[in-house]
């Protein structure tokens, strides 16, 4: 049977209905499918859609500039004649919905509708799940529903269940409750969620360092007086002690020079850098100005904004907002910002 151009063909009803639009070409347009309209249409031959049609009444509305006649079944008998049907609300399967088709216990389909397409996850046969070169699961392609839907076997139903295989959004993120029950916490808690891969480094002492320096020398020296009388030695063994005897001895005086005029406080004083060479980032503000923050165990650090940059200063350390002197919102929260893949968004 052959249609006019323009002519839109339905078959089905409801959540079941499909519709398309014949082109000038001998060829149909997907306008609808499963009820909803479709984002990119389907390019099929006339033949092959009445084929996949299997046996199905069509409703058939021809174009209104050549005909105002009421739709029609394509069919013969006059007695399966249906009124149009009425278009629904546009809608469309939503990025990320999963779809599931089940002949069986043993023959299973899964697919994901993509942005521009469906990608079918997983597949069993008789039982047997398909793989790729025994390896892994086989992964399959399709350009739209329609095309998926066309690869199936016969029989079996598809069903659909909305979820979320791509990580929440920036947005979604920022709305998810904090649990910590500490200032320290609230900000790790941050970290994790946000991937912030900031650290902090602590810092030996100045009396810690010189300790170390001392110790080293004294062991390089006795080392040293030990292979004295050693008749295997070579020479450029001994040479390495004098090296080694060199650096220990200029390192411990570069530290006493440093420690000459310090309080026993300042001597005993431990500091931290921060490091980050990342792009996501967690910000904090104080005095106007923007500070990157993290925190390790029960202290909180603050480094000078460095956008791009990563941090081998000095950091500020404290054990509480109230400690740093952190900017605070009305609601009691700390005022914050976070760089998560190049988006910005306050906390």
């Amino acid at each position: 049977m052959s249609y006019e151009s323009g002519s839109l063909l339905s078959i089905g009803a409801g959540a079941s209905l499909e519709q398309v639009i014949v082109l000038s070409d001998g060829r149909v347009a997907t306008k609808l499918f499963a009820g909803k309209s479709v984002v990119q249409r389907d390019i099929l031959n006339l033949s092959d859609w009445l084929m996949l049609a299997e046996g199905q009444n069509i409703t058939v509305m021809l174009p209104l500039n050549k005909s105002s006649t009421p739709a029609l079944p394509a069919s013969p008998t006059p007695e399966l004649a249906v009124a149009p049907v009425a278009t629904p609300t546009p809608t469309v399967y939503p990025v990320g919905t999963m779809l599931h088709w089940i002949k069986d216990d043993q023959n299973k389909r899964v697919a994901l509708v993509m942005k521009d397409g469906v990608l079918q996850v997983k597949e069993v046969i008789t039982g047997q799940i398909t793989m790729y070169q025994g390896t892994c699961v086989k992964r399959a392609f399709f350009k739209s529903f329609t095309a998926w839907k066309a690869s199936l076997p016969d029989g079996g139903n598809i069903s659909t269940a909305t979820s979320k295989p791509w990580a929440p959004t920036i947005e979604e993120k920022a709305k998810s409750p904090i649990t910590a029950t500490t200032d320290a916490g609230y900000i790790a808690e941050l970290i994790t969620r946000y991937l912030v891969r900031s650290k902090l480094y602590e810092q030996s002492s100045i009396n810690q360092t010189i300790v170390r320096a001392r110790k080293s020398l004294k062991e390089e020296v006795e080392r040293f007086a030990r292979n004295l009388n050693d008749d295997t030695r070579q020479y450029h063994n001994m040479t390495n002690y004098d090296n080694h005897i060199n650096f220990y001895t200029n390192w411990l005086k570069r530290h006493l020079l440093e420690a000459h005029g310090k309080t026993s406080d300042e001597l005993g004083e431990v500091t931290y850098t921060f490091d980050n060479r990342y792009k996501q980032k967690l910000f904090a503000y104080k005095g106007g100005l923007k500070y990157e923050i993290c925190s390790k165990a029960n202290m909180i650090a603050l480094a000078p904004s460095a956008e791009g940059s990563r941090y081998h200063g000095k950091a500020l350390i404290g054990e509480s907002f109230a400690d740093l002197g952190i900017e605070m919102k009305a609601d009691g929260k700390p005022r914050l910002e976070v760089s998560y893949y190049r988006r910005r968004i306050e906390l």
